[in-house]
């Protein structure tokens, strides 16, 4: 969560040092009494920088930092003032220095983001990426200053003070996104909902449908999609909970609240009546609170068995409104299943995110041109249950240069976004193939693949050796790939061979 305080309360939390609003004229930076100063560069990266004698900035001294080289110590700050300890031939010498030019942002006055980091993080000296400065260490509590284009200024702890310096903007993002965040009871991904009644009952859409209104219930664990469900956690702290068989969301029937209410999917509206709170009950339990009503997910009758319906009821803290959720992967199947989940590049939660420019330098969208990132979503959630947000992989893919403005995604970025991120999400890159024939064993140890065909992208996800077909699933449903109406196919190495013509094969795999 992003907390945001006066500087001078920031320092203070930095160091539990408390000092009073009218010491602003001589506010001292973190703990100079027990030497812990900020280490910082000058923001530029040539040239070099004059000192004052006085925090009024008026008298020159003839001392000088040496931008390229000169690591400086950030003793104090007055006003747009910072007293600097900074080298020079043999020693040190302390002066004063224009507080702009280590960093833009109002020290004395202004206020700061704090978060808490969730993975090690490269700093860098400036906001360019060249000079590496030190890491942020998962835990460490740090406070974002200023931006600059795909960088942000921080000041984090290390041994002997603080570092003031600059980590990418996806490392922030991803240290302070939601996903990620110390508030959110669980992380985002596919789970089975598990009764605390009887542990051999969970969350089941009745009869695997995918019709808008099939009805929750429960029903002895069978592993079909039907009763698994996508957890997303949402920025107002609630969930949407989405059903890996339909793709609808769990829903409370016609928007109502009285006990009793019955408990569906429908398709996904953002209303509140779609949006779930989850509460630790202990021992790993969690209760569900409608943001709608106020009212709790609960086994109509607290008694489990096939066909148990799920209603909504006021909390009264019983078994029946206490559940567990288990990590899970989405059922395979077999060629004959019509139980997949295929995420489609016009699913309204990201259709029209922006995603670089198209042909023409026209705007372009996830939902003209984003089947690279959608075949991306969909092999690693099929291989791994885990839901990589579209939205957020396109903007990285936008960041980091993966997006080909008039032509499309990069297939370096596969390798890349894996090797930044691919242990929060449990996958490795593996490396690349030229046909599906060659990706054949892959599939069969549980791995996924990207393919390329003539003009769009998709994910290989399996393959049956049985009938000697692979599946594919793809998020711009096509009659001409037979993917009209479902989002996947099973096809015949020969269709791939005959029909979509396939020029490179990226391997994922289980990490």
């Amino acid at each position: 969560m992003k907390i945001k305080k006066k500087i001078t309360m920031l320092l203070a939390a930095m160091l539990t040092l408390a000092f009073s609003m009218t010491l602003l004229a001589a506010v001292t930076l973190p703990s100079i009494s027990s030497g812990r100063p900020v280490f910082c560069y000058t923001l530029k990266s040539s040239g070099r920088v004059y000192a004052y004698t006085a925090a009024n900035l008026r008298t020159k001294t003839g001392g000088y930092i040496e931008c390229p080289t000169d690591e400086c110590r950030i003793l104090k700050i007055s006003g747009n003032a910072v007293q600097v300890k900074y080298p020079v031939s043999g020693g040190t010498r302390t002066a004063w220095f224009a507080r702009n030019e280590f960093t833009t942002y109002n020290i004395a006055n202004g206020t700061a983001e704090k978060w808490t980091q969730k993975t090690k993080a490269t700093s860098y000296k400036r906001a360019d990426g060249k000079d590496a400065y030190g890491s942020i260490s998962a835990g460490d509590v740090c406070y974002k200053l200023s931006e600059s284009g795909s960088y942000i200024q921080v000041i984090y702890p290390v041994s002997g003070g603080y570092k003031m310096g600059w980590i990418a903007k996806d490392d922030f993002a991803g240290a302070a996104s939601s996903q990620n965040s110390s508030s959110q009871p669980v992380p985002n991904g596919l789970y089975k909902v598990v009764s605390m009644i009887n542990k051999q009952y969970v969350w089941d859409i009745y009869d695997g449908s995918k019709d808008n209104g099939g009805n929750l219930r429960l029903w002895k664990d069978n592993g079909t999609n039907a009763q698994k469900f996508m957890f997303t956690y949402n920025s107002d702290g609630y969930y949407t909970i989405t059903n890996a068989n339909s793709n609808k969301a769990i829903d409370c029937a016609g928007g109502k609240s009285a006990d009793g209410t019955n408990i569906q999917q429908y398709t996904l509206n953002h209303s509140d009546a779609q949006k779930w709170k989850l509460t630790s009950a202990g021992n790993g339990y969690y209760t569900f609170l409608c943001k709608g009503n106020g009212k709790m997910i609960d086994v109509s009758g607290g008694s489990a068995s096939n066909g148990a319906n799920i209603q909504l009821y006021q909390s009264n803290g019983s078994r029946a409104q206490k559940f567990a959720l288990v990590k899970t992967a989405p059922a395979k199947g077999s060629s004959n299943s019509s139980s997949f989940t295929s995420f489609s590049q016009h699913d309204k939660r990201w259709a029209d995110v922006s995603y670089g420019k198209g042909s023409g330098g026209k705007k372009a969208t996830l939902s003209s041109s984003g089947c690279g990132i959608l075949a991306y979503v969909n092999a690693v959630y099929y291989m791994t249950g885990n839901f990589i947000e579209p939205s957020d992989l396109a903007k990285w893919s936008v960041d980091n240069g993966y997006r080909i403005n008039g032509s499309g995604t990069s297939p370096e970025l596969y390798r890349a976004f894996a090797d930044k991120y691919g242990g929060r999400y449990g996958f490795q890159y593996s490396g690349s193939k030229s046909s599906v024939r060659d990706a054949r064993s892959h599939l069969q140890n549980g791995g996924t693949a990207i393919i390329r065909v003539p003009g769009h992208l998709m994910a290989l996800a399996a393959y049956n050796k049985d009938t000697g077909k692979y599946l594919i699933l793809d998020s711009y449903e096509s009659a001409n790939r037979g993917t009209k109406g479902t989002g996947y196919r099973w096809l015949k190495e020969s269709e791939f061979t005959r029909k979509l013509k396939v020029s490179y094969v990226k391997l994922l795999a289980k990490k």
